[in-house]
């Protein structure tokens, strides 16, 4: 959407862009439940039958909208949504069948790659992308990022708090993930100042939330209402990304 609202992307092209990205994030899940399936004797036919379904559907849409596109996708950028975009799904598959879909490594570098959607809008709307469009996606990779950390740093507290024979949760991941994002507006803000807002705003959301941590009621806070005030955050943050832009 913010790629699409800066680079001035014809609602045409914006729907089978935006339909090409969620059917490659979404078809993650049935070729995981296939994968699983294929290892566990346990799963029944019709749960492999609908992983299959499921699987066709979604590969119909990404490979109907990749033909619509075409003439609009730059040689570098057919060969990323070709050759990355399969890839990197199939090491998401292998991180859930091996259950290390926790592992922040994965999570960070999962943000980084679907934040490349606002760059992808902008090389559809203009036929490259210029500056700002990659400052567009450092901003939403660093958000992204200090969110996962702040996730973790709840979780590892909220159980640390149930067994207080626990090591306190190590926060230097956090608190790096926040610097960085704080460093990365100093230096957006050289080449364009209100390109600071956005990380600015992010950053101090996160260390309102992460001090709030230390109340043990805040650690009893039911995790759907968590989510939600993350979700209207992210919100904001793409409203004033787009009007900062």
């Amino acid at each position: 959407m913010a790629g699409a609202a800066l680079g001035r992307l014809h609602p045409g092209v914006f729907v089978p862009a935006a339909l090409l990205l969620l059917a490659g994030f979404a078809i993650r899940a049935p070729l995981l439940a296939l994968a699983r399936s294929s290892r566990s004797r346990r799963t029944g036919a019709s749960e492999f039958r609908l992983a299959l379904a499921w699987i066709f559907a979604e590969a119909v849409v990404i490979v109907s909208c990749l033909w619509f596109l075409r003439g609009r996708l730059s040689p570098a950028w057919l060969v990323g949504v070709l050759a990355g975009g399969p890839a990197f799904t199939l090491l998401a598959v292998w991180i859930g069948l091996n259950n290390r879909q926790r592992s922040r490594v994965f999570q960070t570098a999962s943000a980084a790659v679907l934040a490349l959607a606002p760059p992808f809008a902008v090389q559809l709307a203009q036929g490259s992308v210029p500056r700002w469009g990659w400052a567009l996606w450092l901003v939403f990779t660093l958000h992204c990022g200090v969110a996962i950390q702040l996730v973790h740093q709840r979780l590892e507290r909220r159980v640390a708090a149930r067994e207080p024979s626990r090591p306190a949760p190590d926060a230097r991941p956090f608190l790096a993930s926040v610097f960085l994002q704080i460093a990365a507006a100093a230096m957006l803000a050289v080449a364009q100042p209100l390109w600071a807002a956005p990380p600015l705003l992010s950053s101090a959301w996160a260390w309102i939330e992460w001090r709030a941590l230390r109340r043990r009621d805040a650690l009893r806070e039911p995790l759907t209402r968590v989510g939600w005030r993350t979700l209207s955050l992210s919100v904001l943050h793409l409203a004033l990304s787009i009007v900062s832009f």
